[in-house]
């Protein structure tokens, strides 16, 4: 007739239970801050090896990179999303193109006209951040944003160090004078020059806009005192891109909303460069430079044409771009410095071509439909203005930028094969 008690059969009782649930959510908690911390120390370091390498003027230390990209394979922890593969069907794609690129490397070994020094720089910049894609797969899509952003105000804080107008260099000392000589007028730059710059900051503001505005005003400084006009269209696109999709869900108030933010933003920052007498003119020049811009970039795409229908397999990573412009002095291929599609047809040849054909099917496709969700809209949006940016410049050709690139790339086929199911 004795009542019955767990703890008379061997079981924990109810205060044992939740005490260890109570350890075990600690635990978790903490893994989870030390994870991050260790994939935000890793990313930080990969964005400035550039920096420590001008500073300590050994090329050498660019190596850096390959153990920084294995250790974060290999640092995700309870970072890690839950059940998730590391490839999909919709990857075939990716792994088809990856292929093609291995064996065309291999094929243009064998060509007289190849740059071997070229080729292998080519490799390490434009090839090897491609694991990137891998690393997608190993790491939560908010965690990764969360990183970047933080990432961006690190750079953002470099840069109006470094700014020459703002004159605060001048009390650093004779490093920070290593990476203001080589800047141009009027553009804003870290450690890895304006472009490289700019594309973070465009990175930087689209997060910020959908995950934490009260940070876009400061972001914003940095996007428009990089002189990339670019990252301003990649940045432009976003703010399409959220009023479009406010239109098809009838959210008029969402985009009458961001008009006035914008415009408050828009007065704000005109303010501030009254009280600190900044002068725009870089802004007006940039502008006014559009024509004289697109008619060098049109002749290098032209270029880039005659190099695809001369080469259609292509002519191999390192031969027509930056790398080539900086480390050949031959006239084998026409250079194409501006432009990475032009440059990804002429190296790459047929099947890089054909991968961004499909690659850019599916973004207009999800571009164009409903989207569910913030981090959706994030996506795509940093994906269309990468897209906008490798029409007038070579990011692919930046190691970290290219590196956070194909992260994002790897999200987005993510994205694909939960939109689009195959047969």
């Amino acid at each position: 007739g004795a009542c019955w008690h767990p703890s008379k059969r061997g079981y924990p009782k109810i205060g044992n239970l939740l005490t260890m649930k109570l350890k075990e959510d600690k635990f978790l908690l903490l893994t989870q801050k030390t994870s991050f911390l260790q994939n935000f120390c890793l990313l930080l370091l990969y964005s400035l090896v550039s920096g420590i390498y001008k500073i300590v003027d050994n090329q050498i230390l660019m190596l850096l990179n390959v153990p920084i990209v294995l250790f974060l394979l290999r640092s995700n922890c309870a970072t890690t999303t839950n059940n998730i593969s590391l490839f999909y069907k919709y990857d075939l794609f990716f792994l088809l193109y990856i292929f093609y690129l291995l064996f065309l490397e291999v094929v243009v070994l064998f060509n007289v006209k190849t740059n071997v020094y070229g080729l292998l720089i080519g490799l390490f910049l434009d090839f090897f951040p491609v694991i990137g894609f891998i690393y997608s797969r190993k790491i939560k899509f908010e965690s990764f944003v969360q990183i970047l952003l933080i990432i961006a105000f690190v750079h953002l804080f470099i840069g109006i160090l470094l700014y020459p107008p703002f004159s605060i260099y001048l009390t650093l000392g004779p490093i920070a004078e290593i990476f203001v000589d080589q800047m141009l007028f009027g553009r804003m730059s870290s450690v890895s020059g304006s472009l490289a710059f700019g594309n973070l900051m465009m990175y930087g503001c689209i997060i910020s806009f959908f995950y934490n505005k009260k940070l876009l005003p400061f972001l914003l400084f940095g996007l428009i005192f990089s002189s990339q006009r670019s990252s301003w269209g990649g940045f432009l696109l976003c703010i399409l891109l959220y009023v479009y999709q406010n239109i098809r869900t009838g959210k008029y108030k969402s985009i009458l909303f961001l008009l006035i933010a914008l415009l408050l933003v828009g007065l704000c920052v005109c303010v501030v460069f009254l009280i600190f007498d900044i002068d725009l003119s870089f802004i007006e020049y940039r502008f006014s430079r559009l024509t004289e811009a697109g008619d060098e970039r049109s002749i290098q795409w032209l270029h880039g044409l005659e190099n695809f229908v001369n080469n259609p397999i292509g002519t191999g990573f390192g031969q027509v771009g930056h790398v080539a412009v900086r480390y050949t002095k031959d006239d084998a291929y026409y250079w194409v410095a501006d432009g990475d599609y032009f440059r990804i047809i002429s190296e790459h040849g047929i099947g890089g071509s054909l991968f961004y054909l499909v690659f850019l099917f599916f973004f207009f496709l999800i571009f164009c439909s409903k989207l569910k969700s913030k981090k959706e809209c994030t996506i795509i949006s940093l994906i269309g203005a990468s897209f906008i940016q490798m029409i007038g410049s070579n990011i692919h050709e930046f190691y970290f930028n290219n590196f956070i690139l194909w992260i994002l790339v790897g999200y987005f086929f993510v994205l694909v094969n939960s939109k689009f199911r195959l047969i």
